[in-house]
Order: structure tokens, then C-alpha cells, then sequence
């Protein structure tokens, strides 16, 4: 419980400097002297918002699922069960330019009911990228590199005329990168690959043997090894589809004997934007800043695991497992999100029961796109 309250406060903390920064942020975005430069415009170092930047497999794969290649991203999750904290962090977008390949990483951490989970994400392909529009040559991006310098006040200008053309040319830019990220966003592809690693609650000491079974009980620190494979589309900012691939090597627990065994498996879901909370999003801060929209989307995922090893090694006595998601996501603002969703999981045990579960869960997100 202090390990949640404690990510909590933190959380609280980023906000809170997020909410204070804004104002500097707005100054920042609008007063660029080199405005016409491609690599001065907010587009240059933005990740831009899409439908799923969420976790998008809520059931089975979520301890291992790569969430996010935003700035900075939490999340919290609460269920009946348990409690999960993950957090996701892309140190190279810290900087001005966006980078290939070094902008797309993220780097991830996770802990729930004792197991810590790290590991990484890579980006292969996104079609929203500064990179990618460069070489699809987008004729909007040449407007943009155009576009006039920020307005010099003229010797024979009085300050009245000066204000006025300032807030034409504001109004001239916002339009211009609306129109940009709006035709960006027409139809986004995304690819990335995963690596995670588990590991138990008791990493190292000595070596204990509590059912005196002459077996030790805390024998291995490794849990696992997880591998996915991440495919996603989005269109019209309105709707999208996703898969991803799965394979790890898991261990049932620490004790002596136990075998890594192998696991396959993988989900597809996708998303449909429900109503837009803010008409005029197009001219608000944070979409001409990284496209995000402030806005109520309802989705549902599908998830597949099986146990391909020995039967004896499979994780609970589970030889397979589905559930079947539907979620509510609520997008207040990038710091400020929250997820609803009620998983249907059915467990197909090695000894031939077969158990289903219903449950609801609460998730809170905030994603950063700058720091």
C-alpha cells in the first residue's frame, strides 16, 4: 500500500509541474524566432497522440505489454485482486530534435504482488514521425518551412498594428499545424518490438528452504523472459486496429526444479472514438503541441496464452488462457486520463477444469509528451 501511495504522490508531482509549466510552454511555442525552420517548430520533437497510447492488452499480457513511446507515461491500475504500477520513460525525447531510432526508445518498469518487471520498447515504424514525413516528402511540411519568421515590429509601427499582426500570424501558424497533424493523422501505421524481463520478490540472500522438502525455495530470481511483436492503425482519428505477437519463457516459481517453459500467444482488439469533449480542440495548446484530443473512446481487446512446455511447469496448472475486454478510455488531457474495462477470462486447466472469471478494473494514466 506504500508503494501505491508513494507512486501516487509522484504522479501528483508531475502533474502539478506539467499544470505550472504551461504558460511558459504557450509562450515557448508561439515566440520562435526561426519559426519558418523545420527543426524549430513543435513538430520536429513531438510524439504525436493516437488512440492507443494506452495499455492495450488490460488481462492477460498486461504486466508485459510495452504501453507507450510518449516522454514520460503512468500508469495505475486497480482491481479486486490486486494492484499494478507501471511506468514508461523515453529518455531521448528529452531532447530538442527527434532522433531514429534513439527517439524510439522506452524504457519500462513495472511491479505488481511482489513481481518486478523491466524492459524495453522499440520502435520500427511510425508513420506520424518527423522522420517518416521527411522522406514521404509531405507537401505540408514545405508550407511549413516557408512559413514567415516571427513578426519584427517596424520603426513606423505603432505597438496597436504590431499586436495585430502578431495575432494574425498566431492564428496563420495554429492553422497551418492543425492542418499538418490532422493530415498526418489520416492514417497511422505503428510497428514496435518488446523485450521484458520478470523477476521475483526475493532477487538474492540466502538460500532458504522454509517446507523443508529439501528443495530451495528461493532458488531462481529470474521469472521470465517475454518477447512481442506490436502492430497498430489508426484512421481518421476516429477508429483503429491493433495485434500483438507474444512469446516468453516463463518459470512457475523460485523453487529449486522449476524449468522455464515456453509460451505463445497474442491479442487483437481496436477502439472507436465516441464523441470529442472539446469542439474546438484544433486550436487548443496541447493538440498543435503533440495532437492530443480530448475525447471518450470505447474499445475491446481479445488476448490468447498458451503453455507449450511440460505440463507440470505450467504457470497455476493453466494450460491456456482467453479473456475478452471491453473498455471505456477517458481523455481529459495528456496528464489526466483514466480507463474503465470489465475482463471475461477463461482458464482451460492441464487437469481439463475450466474456470471463468469476471472482473472490473480502473486504470489511471498521465502521459507527458515533454518534460
Amino acid at each position: 500500500m506504500k508503494k501505491i501511495i508513494l507512486f501516487l504522490y509522484f504522479i501528483l508531482f508531475l502533474f502539478v509541474i506539467n499544470t505550472l509549466a504551461e504558460d511558459t510552454q504557450q509562450t515557448d511555442f508561439f515566440n520562435q524566432e526561426n519559426i519558418n525552420v523545420f527543426e524549430n517548430s513543435p513538430l520536429s520533437s513531438q510524439k504525436i497522440f493516437s488512440l492507443f497510447d494506452s495499455d492495450l492488452e488490460p488481462a492477460i499480457f498486461k504486466d508485459i505489454n510495452i504501453p507507450s513511446f510518449q516522454t514520460l507515461s503512468g500508469y495505475i491500475t486497480f482491481t479486486e485482486k490486486d494492484n499494478q504500477q507501471k511506468l514508461a520513460f523515453s529518455p531521448f525525447r528529452l531532447l530538442k530534435k527527434y532522433t531514429r531510432f534513439l527517439s524510439d526508445i522506452s524504457l519500462i518498469i513495472s511491479q505488481k504482488e511482489g513481481i518486478t518487471n523491466f524492459g524495453f520498447g522499440f520502435g520500427l515504424i511510425d508513420t506520424s514521425s518527423p522522420d517518416f514525413q521527411r522522406k514521404k516528402k509531405n507537401s505540408k511540411f514545405d508550407e511549413l518551412n516557408k512559413f514567415e519568421s516571427y513578426p519584427v515590429k517596424q520603426p513606423n509601427e505603432n505597438d496597436s498594428e504590431y499586436a495585430k499582426r502578431i495575432s494574425i500570424w498566431k492564428s496563420n501558424f495554429a492553422k497551418l499545424i492543425s492542418n499538418i497533424l490532422s493530415d498526418i493523422r489520416q492514417k497511422v501505421i505503428k510497428i514496435s518490438f518488446g523485450y521484458n524481463i520478470q523477476f521475483f520478490k526475493i532477487i538474492s540472500g540466502d538460500r532458504i528452504d522454509k517446507d523443508m522438502n529439501n528443495l530451495m525455495d528461493n532458488e531462481y530470481a529470474v521469472r521470465s523472459h517475454n518477447f512481442s511483436l506490436n502492430f497498430s492503425s489508426s484512421f481518421l482519428e476516429k477508429w483503429g486496429l491493433y495485434t500483438i505477437m507474444h512469446y516468453s519463457k516463463k518459470r512457475a516459481a523460485s523453487e529449486e526444479g522449476q524449468k522455464l517453459v515456453p509460451y505463445y500467444g497474442g491479442s487483437i482488439g481496436g477502439a472507436f472514438k465516441l464523441v470529442t469533449l472539446d469542439r474546438n480542440y484544433m486550436n487548443s495548446l496541447d493538440y498543435l503541441k503533440n495532437g492530443f484530443i480530448p475525447s471518450i473512446a470505447l474499445g475491446a481487446t481479445f488476448e490468447y496464452q498458451k503453455c507449450t512446455g511440460e505440463n507440470i511447469f505450467c504457470e497455476n496448472g493453466i494450460k491456456t488462457s482467453r479473456s475478452i475486454t471491453p473498455y471505456l478510455d477517458v481523455k481529459i488531457a495528456p496528464s489526466n486520463q483514466f480507463r474503465i474495462g470489465v475482463p471475461i477470462r477463461k482458464d482451460s486447466l492441464i487437469a481439463g477444469d475450466k474456470t471463468t472469471n469476471l472482473g472490473v478494473f480502473i486504470q489511471y494514466n498521465f502521459q507527458l509528451a515533454n518534460l
